[in-house]
């Protein structure tokens, strides 16, 4: 991942090999005025559950996963749950248990978030119940 956060949003964008050059740069500027109408809300409304909830929609929405996590770690190391979410169905119920906790601790080891296209390919992750479910 760059340094430079808006670099990456091209990565993210859903492109398909089909698409025209004018589809994806219409992609991409769809996902940057949702990036900046997630910004302006969340400027907006500073009350973290809804901010967590806002940014977790928008995350979800923008890189098209099917389930997103949000999860905030105490000084302690010891995780709390904040938002568990999946596209289709809406909230996620005991997201301790949804989550895959060798993810969980690889982004917090790599300091570095994963995106995951490809779980079948991902090999040392896809052995994970969490992950075949």
């Amino acid at each position: 991942m760059s340094d430079d956060f808006f670099d990456d949003l091209s990565d993210i964008a859903r492109e398909s090999d089909s698409e025209t050059e004018s589809e994806k740069t219409q992609t991409l500027e769809a996902g940057l005025s949702k990036l900046a109408s997630l910004i302006e809300d969340l400027n907006c409304d500073l009350y973290p559950p809804r901010t967590f909830e806002k940014a977790m929609s928008a995350a979800i929405e923008l890189t098209g996963a099917e389930r997103g996590f949000l999860v905030l770690v105490s000084e302690t190391g010891e995780w709390s749950f904040r938002v568990a979410r999946n596209m289709d169905t809406g909230d996620i119920e005991n997201a301790e248990a949804a989550a895959s906790h060798t993810v969980i601790r690889k982004v917090l080891d790599g300091r570095q978030p994963i995106l995951i296209n490809d779980v079948v390919g991902a090999s040392d992750i896809s052995k994970q119940q969490s992950i075949a479910k």
